[in-house]
C-alpha cells in the first residue's frame, strides 16, 4: 500500500464537500459511483476505544469500525470490538467478526443503513442506523451497541 498523497485526500475532501453542499440545496446526496471507506474517529464526542459495557468480570471495548458505501446502495460494514478484565488499561484482545453486508438508501436527507438481511416484518428488532454528511464523512446515530451511540465517520482513501 503507497502512503496518502495529497491530490488524493483534496479529491476526497473535495467529494465530501460536494456531497454536503448538494444536501444543503436539497438534492439527493446518493455516494458516488466508486466506492467510499469511512473509519470511525468519534463515539459520543470522545475518542476510541469506547468501553461499551461490563459485566462485572470483563469490559467490551469498542476498538473501531469501518464502513464502505457503493453507488448501487450495497456496501458492508465491519465493527471491531474487543475484550478485557475490568479496570485493565492494556489494549483489549479482539474479537473476530466478520465484515456484515449493508444496503444503504436516502429517505428525507438521510442516509439510512440497513444490515442485511433486513428485519422481518412484526419482529422486534433495532432501528436502522441513520447518517447525516459532514464536512469529513458521516454522523451516524446508531442502536447497534447496546444503547443510542453517535459515531463519526470520516472518508479515508486507501490506494493499492
Amino acid at each position: 500500500m503507497r502512503p496518502l498523497t495529497i491530490p488524493a485526500r483534496i479529491a476526497a475532501l473535495a467529494l465530501a464537500a460536494a456531497s454536503l453542499v448538494a444536501a444543503a440545496c436539497g438534492e439527493s446526496t446518493s455516494p458516488p459511483a466508486l466506492p467510499v471507506t469511512y473509519a470511525l474517529q468519534r463515539v459520543d464526542g470522545g475518542q476510541i476505544p469506547v468501553v461499551l459495557g461490563s459485566d462485572g468480570v470483563t469490559e467490551t471495548v469498542l476498538l473501531g469500525e469501518q464502513m464502505v458505501l457503493r453507488g448501487d446502495g450495497t456496501g458492508w460494514r465491519r465493527t471491531y470490538i474487543g475484550e478485557r478484565p475490568v479496570g485493565s488499561t492494556a489494549w483489549p484482545m479482539a474479537i473476530d467478526e466478520p465484515p456484515a453486508d449493508i444496503r444503504h438508501r436516502q429517505v428525507d436527507g438521510s442516509l439510512v443503513i440497513e444490515t442485511q438481511p433486513p428485519c422481518p416484518v412484526d419482529a422486534d428488532c433495532i432501528p436502522a442506523d441513520t447518517a447525516a454528511q459532514t464536512a469529513t464523512g458521516l454522523e451516524v446515530v446508531t442502536y447497534r451497541l447496546g444503547e443510542r451511540r453517535v459515531l463519526r465517520l470520516d472518508v479515508i482513501v486507501i490506494e493499492d
